[in-house]
C-alpha cells in the first residue's frame, strides 16, 4: 500500500513537473517577446522624443512658435511694404503647416506606441493570470 501511495505521489509529481515545464518556458519566452517589445517601444519613444525635440528647436531658431512678430516683417518701408512680405508670408505659413502636420503625426505615433504598451501590459497581465488559475488547477487534481 505504502509502495502503491508512493508511486502514484511519484508520478503526480512528475506529472506535475512537465506541465510546470511547459508553461515555464512557455512564460519565458512570452516575457521575452513582452521584453523586446518594451525595449523596441521605448527604443521608438525615445527616437520621436528626440525628433520632436530637434523639430521644436528648429522652429524655435527659425521663429516659427514664438509669439512674438519679427520687426522686420512688420514695418513698412519708406511707405511701401517690406521687401520680400509678399513671398514672407505664405512661406511663414507653409512652414507652420507642415510643422503642426508633423507634430501631429509625431503625437499619433507616440499615442499608438502608449496604445501598444498598454495592450500588451493587459496580455501579460491574463497571460500570468491564466498561468496561475492552471497551475492551482493541477495542483488540485489529486
Amino acid at each position: 500500500m505504502v509502495d502503491e501511495t508512493l508511486a502514484r505521489y511519484a508520478c503526480w509529481i512528475s506529472s506535475q513537473a512537465a506541465l510546470a515545464s511547459g508553461m515555464d518556458q512557455k512564460l519565458t519566452a512570452l516575457s521575452r517577446r513582452t521584453a523586446a517589445e518594451f525595449r523596441k517601444a521605448e527604443a521608438e519613444h525615445a527616437d520621436l522624443a528626440t525628433r520632436i525635440g530637434l523639430l521644436e528647436a528648429c522652429c524655435c531658431r527659425a521663429g516659427l512658435m514664438s509669439s512674438e512678430v519679427d520687426v522686420s516683417f512688420s514695418k513698412p518701408v519708406a511707405g511701401d511694404e517690406a521687401p520680400g512680405r509678399h513671398i514672407a508670408e505664405p512661406l511663414e505659413q507653409q512652414c507652420r503647416g507642415l510643422v503642426e502636420d508633423m507634430l501631429g503625426r509625431e503625437l499619433r505615433n507616440l499615442e499608438h506606441i502608449a496604445k501598444r504598451h498598454s495592450e500588451m501590459e493587459a496580455d501579460m497581465e491574463r497571460i500570468c493570470q491564466d498561468f496561475q488559475n492552471k497551475l492551482g488547477a493541477s495542483c488540485c487534481q489529486e
